[in-house]
């Protein structure tokens, strides 16, 4: 099955790269997972869902304002990262599942969409 996965792959043109990001990697997980379902919906495939670094930020704070100096406490944030690319097979406009996703973002997480798309066309409703 991969093989003849991998032929129409081939065949098929790249058309967006959409990174999830979430403070939760089950609710990355989960959305990414979404959008791997919503895409055949669309006439779209996708490859895989690529587990990128973790972004973790770290944070140190004094637990008291005044005195006790050497008392400190530690906080963590980290955000995880998800990579879903999404192939066209035929030449009209994937336009349906990225209007999908900009009107009804996922609840909890970013969605960051990078085009690449030779031909401009427009994505109404389109948020930044």
């Amino acid at each position: 099955m991969s093989g003849v996965l991998g032929a129409v792959l081939r065949r098929a043109k790249r058309v967006a790269s959409i990174r999830v990001h979430a403070i939760h990697k089950h609710r990355a997980d989960e959305v990414a997972d979404a959008i791997r379902e919503e895409a055949p919906k669309y006439g779209l495939l996708t490859k895989g869902i690529i587990r990128l670094p973790t972004h973790i930020r770290r944070y140190t704070v004094n637990r008291s304002v005044f005195v006790n100096k050497k008392s400190q406490e530690s906080f963590e944030m980290r955000r995880h990262k998800r990579l879903i690319e999404v192939f066209a097979l035929s030449e009209s406009e994937p336009t349906g599942l990225l209007h999908a996703l900009m009107e009804r973002p996922p609840l909890g997480t970013y969605l960051s969409i990078d085009m690449h798309w030779e031909e401009p066309f427009e994505l109404a409703h389109a948020r930044r």
